[in-house]
């Protein structure tokens, strides 16, 4: 039996070493096929974006004894090979300095890799540019560039305006250069197939570090967006100085949960279902996420990603519902059923709260079940 790649982003190592692939080259070869000049693509995070990123690299460089028994194998030219110029913005990019070292590390391993000598080697954006006309002139055949975590950069710097903006100002200056260049770019974060697209792609592959500095220093409980729909209006009013906690929680990959189960099971009265649902997202994040900080005595980090995710289903809910008594955490609305939920990170008994405040006597004349519901310590 083939082992299960856990953690494994190198398509190489995959195939050779007998680990279960599920083949995406169908996608790959109809990316490519396409011959559209700029490509920008996107998908949930933890969905594989290295390792398809890897497999194009393996395409491009001629691998062809890589590929039996997948799709691509009698169908791409495996004479026709392509100098690769791949960036990757992983580690620590904490300061603009980090930024342009990671720039450069990664041009001098590329400039190695292709055995071209740049003559500018200190100014990244000559650089990168140099390396592309170098690359192009030597192998007499088109570029491809393919970048990971384009955005990282900025992300980890949210918490740090200002070196968010000088970190913004330098990837900008990068980029800028793919403009003038012969090259078939492939901005892969995330792959997405068919034809769903998306209007931006800012927070894709971010981690929680900023969003709980945000929590944190805000005091953000639960988002006070009833009657908001998360659209492409909001998706393109994206801001660094002005950022919302819903567009992040929206965006980010740790909603990727089946929706008609969430739907099922409200419908159902299944409310363990309902909780295991939203269980299985928190368990998804990394435990070095929780070490070293104080997610864990928010509320808010759990109600607000309950009440977002909720939100983009369409499904009714209000969230700090008021009352005579006090504020409902949230309430959710579905066919002939009413839930109240209470969310508790501590001690307290958050049933007995819904129960003393009679918070169900708001929807009484509703003609509607009503459901208790408390949100106890994950």
């Amino acid at each position: 039996m083939k082992k299960l790649p856990i953690g494994i982003q190198t398509f190489k190592e995959i195939i050779t070493k007998d680990y279960i692939y599920i083949d995406k080259t169908k996608e790959a070869y109809k990316l490519i096929e396409a011959r559209t000049k700029f490509y920008f693509l996107s998908r949930p995070r933890r969905f594989g974006k290295s390792l398809f990123l890897d497999t194009l690299a393996n395409i491009f460089e001629g691998n062809r004894e890589l590929f039996k028994e997948l799709y691509i194998y009698d169908k791409w030219n495996w004479e026709e090979k392509y100098p690769i110029i791949k960036i990757d913005f992983k580690g620590n990019l904490r300061s603009s300095q980090d930024v342009k070292d990671q720039i450069l590390v990664n041009l001098k391993r590329n400039q190695k890799f292709l055995g071209i000598k740049c003559e500018n080697t200190t100014k990244y954006d000559i650089y990168f540019e140099e390396l592309i006309e170098k690359s192009y002139e030597k192998y007499n055949t088109q570029v491809v560039i393919l970048i990971d975590e384009y955005d990282k950069a900025i992300l980890d710097n949210l918490d740090q305006i200002e070196i968010a903006r000088e970190t913004r100002e330098i990837v900008k200056s990068l980029y800028s250069i793919l403009k003038d260049n012969m090259y078939n770019p492939f901005d892969i974060l995330l792959f997405i197939e068919n034809n769903y697209i998306y209007k931006n792609y800012w927070f894709e592959s971010w981690t929680p570090s900023f969003l709980i500095k945000l929590i944190k220093d805000n005091n953000y409980f639960l988002p006070k967006l009833s009657n908001l729909t998360v659209d492409e209006k909001l998706l393109n009013s994206f801001d660094i100085d002005n950022i919302d906690l819903e567009v992040i929680l929206y965006q980010s990959g740790y909603l990727t949960i089946d929706k008609r189960d969430i739907i099922k099971s409200l419908k159902s009265s299944n409310l363990e279902d309902f909780k295991d649902a939203f269980i299985s997202i928190f368990a998804s994040i990394s435990y070095n996420n929780y070490t070293k900080n104080s997610i864990q005595i928010y509320e808010g980090f759990y109600a607000s990603i309950i009440y977002v995710y909720l939100q983009s289903l369409g499904v009714d809910i209000v969230g700090e519902d008021i009352t005579n008594r006090g504020r409902i955490d949230l309430t959710i609305k579905i066919e002939k059923i009413i839930y109240i939920l209470e969310f508790k990170v501590g001690d307290e008994n958050a049933l007995s709260q819904i129960k003393n405040r009679n918070y169900y006597q708001k929807y009484l004349k509703e003609e509607k079940d009503i459901s208790k519901f408390e949100w106890e310590k994950l």
